[in-house]
């Protein structure tokens, strides 16, 4: 079909980006010696530390020894299957170690655990964390989440098809919308391209403030700044990108690495749903695989409605605007 070899390049970094990554943990299997080097904070009893939603890298094959056990902030974070549930898997602070066995304790906890922790359960020690994305990882776990990712994907592959111009014409009009008029004394063409700038920047400061040490008030109004720049950007993109291919394919990068897991986290501080809430088995930290841990609770299905009418402002906003550039393409041709 003529459809997929003009789209044959993008199907081609899209597998090329899923085998990338399956040979990335792969090759952290290897390296950290372990099975699940990469895991997702569920719960929010290692906050400030680890937020929920972070990434966190895990090392295994660890002996006792190569766990420094001490109280905050100076004892190692590690993952063990809790004794006597070995399927729930905790992600707490080594305090202290008492014949081979540690005790442990959440950060955000008042009390330590009631129960110690030997070697046999442990999983391994956390050595480096990436904030907001693992909401990313959850999502794409949860059937709803893996039909969104597979529908966006159809609709920028037949995209065309829905939205079908006469090729010879396409250039064109592309150019007559999104020119640059000589009329006007400023470029408005650097001007659309500056403003995208500026818009895209705002929305990653959730990234950078989640490794500075903040207070959880100011982090949320950073994380409210960025969604509200994020509808920005969805307004903008539309008009500085020539082809809606272009301008789908931006919106869509920016949508999985910035408006999902800000929209996801705002959804946890308004509605205090946490990843460990949305599966019956109640996980504390979540391996990055495929399987399921358990059935999907009502509390699920409350955070992807929220996070629906966070997300939707910026949805309509891109798809009202594309719109009124295509109806602008037609009438010109």
């Amino acid at each position: 079909m003529e459809i997929l070899k003009s789209k044959g390049f993008i199907v081609i970094l899209l597998i090329g980006v899923i085998l990338g990554t399956a040979g990335f943990v792969l090759g952290l299997r290897a390296v950290l010696r372990i099975e699940s080097p990469l895991m997702v904070v569920a719960s929010e009893s290692m906050v400030p530390t680890l937020h929920v939603g972070d990434v966190i890298v895990v090392q295994g094959g660890l002996t006792t020894s190569e766990i420094e056990a001490a109280p905050a902030p100076e004892g190692d974070i590690i993952v063990f299957r809790e004794p006597g549930d070995p399927m729930h898997f905790i992600v707490h602070r080594a305090i202290n170690e008492t014949n081979g066995s540690f005790e442990t304790k959440g950060d955000n906890n008042y009390i330590k655990d009631p129960w110690p922790v030997s070697e046999n359960n442990i999983i391994g020690k956390v050595i480096g964390r990436i904030p907001l994305v693992g909401y990313l990882f959850l999502l794409l776990r949860t059937p709803l989440g893996l039909l969104a990712f597979i529908a966006l994907i159809l609709i920028f592959l037949f995209q065309e098809y829905l939205f079908p111009q006469k090729k010879e014409n396409l250039t064109k009009t592309n150019q007559a919308f999104n020119k640059t008029n000589k009329d006007y004394p400023v470029n408005l063409s650097k001007i659309k391209k500056g403003s995208l700038i500026i818009l895209v920047s705002v929305t990653v400061l959730p990234y950078v403030a989640s490794f500075i040490a903040l207070d959880l008030p100011l982090l949320y109004s950073v994380k409210f700044l960025a969604l509200m720049f994020w509808y920005g950007a969805s307004l903008t993109v539309p008009l500085v990108f020539e082809d809606l291919s272009s301008s789908f394919l931006f919106w869509v990068y920016h949508l999985v690495l910035v408006g999902i897991p800000v929209g996801s986290a705002l959804v946890y501080h308004i509605t205090s749903i946490m990843p460990s809430m949305w599966y019956t088995m109640g996980e504390q930290v979540l391996p990055v695989a495929w399987h399921l841990p358990g059935a999907l609770s009502h509390f699920y299905y409350s955070f992807i409605s929220t996070l629906g009418l966070l997300l939707m402002p910026g949805c309509v906003l891109f798809v009202a605007i594309c719109w009124v550039k295509y109806r602008s393409l037609l009438k010109k041709e």
